[in-house]
Order: structure tokens, then sequence, then C-alpha cells
């Protein structure tokens, strides 16, 4: 089967390779809005990562979607699956984004589409690549019989569907989607790269790394993709190492151990964790998807069901007087029309390094 192409309807003239990144967001974010209005958001592609929108999930969707407008000339636009009021709830995104040049407003969220949308109308696009996921969304696909998944690139398990997706790259094991976007970067336009954009995948794969400490989630996909991203980015608190831009990959400098690195950890790790003001509502909302099940005992009932993850454990979670917990839970299922909810805790022991679960 041919693969699925990418129309690559904007002309040279429109590409403006010197925009900054926070420029190229809010440059594509009102052109696609604007094309939605006027009927035609099918000339888009629509690159947006998984629900949950960890920042794995956003620097992906805006890298590749900086891939398709930038180098193939196509009308892409990125978007974050999170309501833009929502934003808050993930610190380490908004902290992230800041090393980019990047401001909160920028990024395309999902209720910007849907208020400017016809009410009980479609998806505006048909043009949808897949990163951090590899599973089109329901609320993309309902009434979208166009609707048709044009690029993956994922680090979850392969569910073995859009196989004529080009590219189509499923990986499971890899620490960070972003490791695998960054590669592909690499592949395909190593020397433009723009810095601000280094700088956010390479955020990302700090923060699901654990900063790349040997042992943990890191893999050699993960090393070799942040030793090409900072070559070509200058952090904030510093800069690379010249070693990192003139090192072979073949050879990868240990940037677990360096400084520059080792803080961006800690203060990516330190603004992830620093959820004390959340509420219940907020924690479940923080780090949550959704699947939709056909139980065997019941083939023709379809159950909603919930996970969120929250970066606590479940005593900090949730309090001795579990009341007020279980009406919290209880009223967000309700809001989502659950079936049933699960919640994944979490804990880091300070006093152990690198030990977490």
């Amino acid at each position: 089967m041919a693969p699925t192409m990418i129309p690559d309807l904007k002309s040279p003239q429109e590409v403006n390779p010197s925009d900054t990144l926070r420029a190229f967001l809010d440059r594509t974010k009102k052109g696609f809005i604007d094309a939605a209005h006027s009927g035609r958001g099918r000339e888009w592609a629509v690159v947006m990562g998984n629900e949950a929108g960890d920042l794995d999930s956003l620097a992906c969707a805006i890298a590749f979607a900086w891939y398709l407008s930038e180098i193939r000339q196509s009308l892409a636009v990125a978007l974050v699956q999170t309501p833009r009021g929502d934003l808050d709830l993930r610190a380490e995104n908004g902290y992230a984004l800041q090393l980019a040049g990047v401001g909160p407003d920028e990024p395309l969220c999902i209720d910007d589409v849907l208020t400017s949308a016809a009410p009980s109308s479609p998806f505006p696009s048909t043009a949808f690549a897949l990163v951090d996921h590899n599973r089109l969304g329901t609320p993309f696909s309902a009434d979208n019989p166009d609707a048709r998944v044009v690029a993956i690139i994922d680090h979850h398990a392969d569910e073995g569907l859009y196989t004529n997706a080009d590219p189509r790259v499923v990986t499971p094991g890899v620490g960070s989607c972003s490791s695998l976007v960054a590669t592909f970067l690499q592949e395909m336009c190593a020397d433009k790269v723009p810095p601000e954009l280094a700088m956010l995948l390479l955020s990302a794969i700090i923060i699901d790394t654990g900063g790349m400490h040997p042992g943990g989630k890191a893999i050699d996909v993960d090393r070799r993709a942040a030793a090409f991203l900072a070559s070509r980015c200058t952090l904030a608190h510093g800069d690379v190492s010249s070693s990192l831009a003139s090192s072979s990959l073949d050879a990868i400098p240990p940037l677990h151990e360096s400084p520059v690195i080792q803080q961006l950890n800690a203060t990516l790790q330190t603004t992830k964790a620093s959820v004390a003001h959340l509420g219940t509502r907020d924690l479940l909302r923080r780090d949550y998807k959704e699947y939709a099940l056909t139980p065997a005992f019941a083939p023709g009932r379809e159950l909603l069901i919930g996970l969120a993850s929250v970066p606590l454990a479940l005593a900090a979670f949730v309090p001795r007087d579990t009341g007020e917990f279980v009406r919290d839970a209880t009223s967000w299922m309700d809001e989502r029309g659950l079936s049933a909810l699960g919640v994944l805790t979490s804990f880091r022991d300070e006093k152990k390094a690198g030990k977490s679960g």
C-alpha cells in the first residue's frame, strides 16, 4: 500500500526559516484557526501528542509540526490536547517552554479549535500526525470519515494501525518519544534544527529519563539524541561544552555527569513535583487519559475508563479522612461519564538517589 502523503501546500515564499520558535507557533496557530473559520481546515495537517499533555507530547508535537512546516513546506500546526485553562497544571511544561523562548499563550490548545468550530461539527482537519501515541482519538475521527493518520512517531506499544503512515516510527522501550523525534530531525535536517527547539526536546528527554542516569530509563537512542540536541543549543544556565558539538555520537559524552544537565534535571523534576497547591480534581485531570473498552461479557456495551497519574505517594494523595477524596473522585467520574477510574500514584525517595516509582 502506498504511504499516506502529507500534501505540500505551502509555497516556498511563505517559509520563513528565520522565525523564532515563538513566532512559528503564533503564525501557524493563527493560520490554522483562520483556515478552520473559513472551511479550509482540511488543508492543514494537525500534529498532536497524547491527551495527557506531558512535556514529551508537547515537545514532540511542536518539533514535528516545525519539521513539516519549515522543512517539508507543508501547512502544519502543533495541537496540545489540553484546554488552555489547564496548562498551568503542568508547571514543568511552562518552564521548558520558557527556556525555549516560548510564552504560555503560543501553543494551539484543543479548546482554541473546538470553540472556533460550529457546535457539533466534526474536527476541521482530516490529516493527523501522531507523536507519543499511535491511535487517533475519537474526538478527531467522530463524524469525520475522511480522517487519516499521515505520520506516526511513538515509543509506546504498537497497535498496528495506519501502516501507510510516512514516517511510521514506533519503537517501544525508548525512554522518551522526544529522542525518536530528535533522531528523525538529525537524519533529515540536522543543521537546520533551531536552538530553541533543541532545548525543548532536550528538556523532555531529561525529565523522562531522570537526567539520563545509568540504570534508569535512558537507552542508547536517548543518549545519542540528547548529545545531538545538546550540540545544537545553549542551555539557560550555561553554555553546552564545546566537546559535545565536536564529539562523535559513537563516543557519547556522559551527559548525566554535566553540572548543567544535572541542574536542569533537578529544576525540571522539582517543578514537576510541585503540586501541593492542587486539589484532588486538579491532580486527577493533570495527567489523565481515557479509554473506551468493549468487555467480553457485554459485547454490545462500551465502557469509558479513566486513568490518572498523580506525582504523589498514595498517603500524600489520599488523606486519612477519605470522604473528601471520594467525593471529588466521584464528581470527576460523573463529569467525564466514566464507568471506572484508575489512579496511579508515585514516589521519589530523596535519601536514595534515583529511587522512584
